[in-house]
């Protein structure tokens, strides 16, 4: 299945971990994501989870009088909108619980393996060189490490001009880009 460039980077960086592992298990933290990633509209969240938009406000309310915590189905039914939203995964708190993990062991790797298949390779003065072709090649921790912060910042398109740029100095060849990939995979060595 081919994708787009960053959606590639995304699958590959989360090694397809599903967005509902990325959420928190708190209804007032799964409340605070999905709102915040519909740009702080309460009544679009009460509209999606099919309750009132004061019940989402007393799920945001700071501790005390006004704050009431879902329920259980309400959770559950949180879980489910937050997972079905495009915009939650590029929450930067989903993003930094997806990578956890790989982030730990990246930070003791030294070097990262890639492999990549799809549209890629040069466009130098104009003209495109890409075309399909299979790659793998060993890039340095430390350069994987300035893509994976650009990209918990949210930054997708500045994480794959660095991956991009890390590209370039492996090939020595400047003006790597990709296309479509239909496959595109980190390991650590």
């Amino acid at each position: 299945m081919a994708r787009e460039p960053k959606d590639a980077l995304f699958h590959a960086i989360t090694r397809d971990r599903p967005i509902s592992q990325g959420l928190p298990t708190n209804g007032h933290d799964l409340a605070r994501i999905l709102v915040e990633s519909l740009n702080g509209s309460t009544k679009e969240a009460a509209k999606r989870l099919g309750v009132s938009q004061r019940t989402v406000q007393r799920w945001l309310a700071p501790a005390g009088k006004e704050r009431r915590n879902p329920r259980a189905d309400s959770v559950e039914r949180l879980r489910r909108v937050a997972a079905r939203t495009p915009a939650v995964r590029n929450h930067v708190e989903v993003r930094r619980r997806l990578l956890a993990t790989r982030r730990q062991t990246r930070l003791a790797s030294s070097k990262v393996r890639v492999r990549a298949s799809g549209v890629q390779g040069p466009v130098v003065k104009g003209v495109d060189y890409r075309r399909w072709r299979y790659v793998e090649f060993v890039l340095p921790g430390q350069g994987l490490a300035d893509v994976l912060d650009l990209w918990l910042a949210g930054a997708d398109a500045a994480a794959l001009g660095a991956f991009e740029a890390l590209t370039e100095v492996y090939y020595g060849v400047p003006g790597w880009q990709f296309g479509t990939l239909d496959l595109l995979d980190i390991r650590y060595d």
